[in-house]
């Protein structure tokens, strides 16, 4: 039997958590946001602490610095760290990973509105008639990617996340909103992917960190 500490942010994890106690596993999670930690209530334990000898798990990207703060410390852990999490928020840093590895990558274009984004969905479209949106930020986690049937649904999606976001076409100084990238690795398929900027919310510890669970 092995022991598990699973670190969610809004109780994807119970899935997990609960299969690894069928299999006769100690699993255990901690889902930190308020609105989901009743999640699996009665089916999985819950726990607020790393207990030794438990492994530790998180099922979504954001807390890769907790994880290499456990690494770093013996702990064995599970589910990436902050150079996963950073390959997965910024999309032109992930790009120059892919780069160095002789990966080929699509086109990308940053775009600093969301009428931009409209505008560079539109151009890229217009080669393939495939469009993809991605959103990040706020809508990060919670808007699934979009593959648009064509360039009036992208754009009709577009205002959506723009409407979700609240941001309006209006950012601050050096920020951007999104990022358009064309997939066309394969000659024969074309997608656009929108990405909107988003800094890390939130960072967590055990017991030996400046945070704690």
């Amino acid at each position: 039997m092995s022991r598990f500490l699973i670190l969610s942010d809004a109780g994807d994890g119970v899935g997990l958590a609960l299969r690894l106690k069928l299999e006769g596993h100690d699993a255990r999670i901690k889902i930190f946001d308020r609105m989901h930690d009743t999640y699996g209530k009665g089916l999985v334990d819950y726990s607020d602490k790393y207990q030794m000898g438990q492994v530790v798990v998180a099922d979504c990207t954001g807390f890769g610095e907790i994880l290499d703060s456990f690494r770093d410390s013996g702990i064995p852990i599970f589910g990436g760290g902050s150079f996963a999490d950073r390959l997965e928020s910024d999309r032109q840093f992930a790009e120059e990973v892919m780069h160095r590895a002789d990966i080929e990558t699509p086109e990308s274009v940053k775009v600093a509105t969301w009428d931009d984004a409209a505008k560079q969905a539109e151009r890229l479209a217009r080669k393939s008639g495939k469009v993809v949106l991605k959103p990040e930020g706020s809508l990060s986690g919670v808007v699934p990617s979009y593959v648009a049937f064509d360039v009036e649904d992208a754009l009709s999606m577009l205002k959506q996340f723009e409407k979700e976001s609240g941001s309006g076409s209006t950012v601050r100084s050096g920020s951007r909103v999104c990022s358009i990238t064309q997939s066309s690795v394969s000659s024969s398929s074309t997608a656009t992917s929108v990405r909107r900027e988003v800094a890390p919310e939130t960072s967590y510890g055990h017991a030996t960190q400046k945070t704690r669970l």
